[in-house]
């Protein structure tokens, strides 16, 4: 618990930090090339880098490489813990870049972090460990957290330098070990999903693919495609948004903007389950009073982050994020889209690229790890002639496997002949559906004077384990859920009957 002073400290650490994000930093400015064609900073071995459109996105130059102090890393099965160091700055492009440990026939996967991080962030190791357990590859670490640090738009200028320095890198060990752009697989966080794209367009788009987890926002969205991650520089390239809420200095630090081969949305694409949907001064500093610092820090990038832990399931989990092709968040959970063709609809994650899909593709996940779930669909027509009222509905699905428990499936005001759908997300496979049962909690609230009924009158059901295609209709005749009595659905059939038009 914070005493009174601590209370003060989280005001002003607030302060502190909303000031640095605005501010300038003088250590490590870059002196201006006034010689030659560069009309802003060269950097030998990197190349030229301006203000000029389109990277007018901030007013800074990236600062020079040495105050940056890129740093790489390699992780193999044969030294798992400790990595050994790398550098492409060798002189003449001589020495051997990867050392004995880095194998020209294993993939290389490289992971780059975001603002305010560096490569000893525990999900950096962490994502490390996990693919060398999951499969036989190289692993490298990109640390840049000296030029990753405030001011926020500082940063986002350093990306390109730290996109050029890791394109020097990969190409050094294509020229030394012989390995191909097409073996080589970068995964980035954040403002590192930026470095990533920049990387790729160094190389022309030719390496394999690119992951971006929920690329940062500020900055990037809706600029051109050479500022930020862009499904060009890569051969495949797959996001997962997360955090794509209006941006605040407490929340909406990730993108909603697709930018991929293939755009994965879990939850819509912000506002995660456990995580607050309200980011705002308030709920920061009652974490800190609550919880201490570091954990209100945790709770303010708990959306943004959480893209990282849904790959990491997927690497580590039998979890499947099956996705579906959408329009939008909105038809996604009323259900309207939830079939993938006479192809395989694609799972979100590490294996991504195995279905080689692209558009927009939603999904739900739970709060909790793995994360994944079993997605149902329930759609409800309310009889014609019933009063209006309001509430909450709940469903509890059965199947020959076992039952859900009970699932939010509406809330808020029920009219005649309404329809009421939506997709919701259970962790128990109940195997093929064979029954539902129906709950209605009628609100006390001031609205409900308005109503004309306490209860639901019902004419059409349709129950759809979605994972598995199975669905069954009922037809209930006008059945009503009275509050507090339970209305089972037995008896349901494959086929549509005459009541059923949802």
């Amino acid at each position: 618990m914070f005493t009174s002073t601590a209370m003060g400290a989280a005001f002003l650490a607030v302060f502190v930090v909303l000031s640095a994000f605005f501010t300038t930093l003088s250590q490590g400015e870059v002196a201006v090339n006034v010689n030659g064609d560069c009309r802003g900073v060269f950097y030998e071995g990197l190349g030229c880098f301006t203000r000029d459109f389109p990277f007018n996105n901030t007013y800074e130059l990236p600062q020079n490489p040495d105050f940056v102090d890129t740093t790489f890393h390699l992780f193999t099965r044969a030294n798992p813990h400790n990595g050994q160091p790398l550098s492409a700055r060798t002189s003449g492009g001589q020495g051997d870049v990867g050392g004995p440990a880095f194998s020209r026939q294993l993939p290389v996967k490289v992971l780059i972090h975001g603002f305010l991080q560096n490569d000893r962030s525990p999900w950096v190791l962490e994502m490390a460990h996990s693919l060398l357990e999951h499969e036989n590859v190289n692993v490298i670490t990109v640390s840049w957290g000296a030029g990753a640090g405030f001011p926020y738009a500082q940063a986002v200028a350093n990306t390109r330098v730290v996109g050029a320095e890791l394109a020097r890198l990969v190409r050094l060990i294509g020229q030394q070990k012989g390995v191909s752009l097409r073996r080589f697989h970068l995964i980035g966080h954040s403002l590192g999903a930026h470095v990533a794209g920049h990387a790729g367009r160094v190389l022309r788009g030719q390496i394999a693919r690119i992951t971006g987890l929920d690329p940062a926002d500020p900055n990037f969205s809706y600029q051109p495609t050479e500022v930020r991650l862009d499904s060009s520089d890569a051969r495949w390239v797959d996001v997962i948004h997360t955090d794509g809420a209006p941006f605040t200095t407490y929340g909406g630090y990730g993108t909603l903007q697709p930018m991929g081969d293939i755009d994965f949305y879990p939850n819509g694409g912000q506002n995660q389950p456990g995580c607050h949907s309200d980011t705002s001064v308030y709920n920061f500093v009652s974490d800190a009073y609550r919880e201490g610092m570091t954990n209100a820090e945790y709770a303010m990038a708990c959306s943004h982050d959480r893209s990282i832990m849904l790959f990491l399931k997927s690497i580590t989990s039998n979890c499947s994020f099956i996705a579906y092709q959408c329009a939008s968040a909105e038809d996604f959970r009323a259900g309207e889209c939830l079939r993938c063709g006479n192809r395989p609809c694609p799972s979100m994650g590490y294996r991504a690229d195995m279905y080689k899909r692209s558009g927009q593709f939603y999904l739900n996940t739970l709060s909790h790890p793995p994360f994944c779930g079993y997605h149902y669909l329930v759609r409800l027509t309310l009889s014609e002639d019933m009063g209006s009222t309001n509430g909450q509905l709940h469903v509890q699905i059965t199947g020959n496997n076992g039952h859900t428990s009970p699932l939010l499936l509406h809330q808020g005001a029920l009219t005649a002949g309404q329809v009421v759908s939506a997709v919701m997300l259970s962790p128990m496979d109940v195997g093929h559906v064979t029954s539902a049962t129906l709950t209605f909690t009628r609100s006390n609230s001031y609205f409900n004077w308005l109503s004309t009924s306490s209860t639901i009158s019902l004419s059409a059901a349709k129950v759809e384990g979605v994972n598995r295609r199975n669905t069954l209709y009922f037809c209930p005749g006008s059945s009503e859920i009275h509050p507090g009595r339970p209305l089972q659905l037995r008896n349901g059939t494959r086929r549509p009957g005459n009541c059923f038009r949802g």
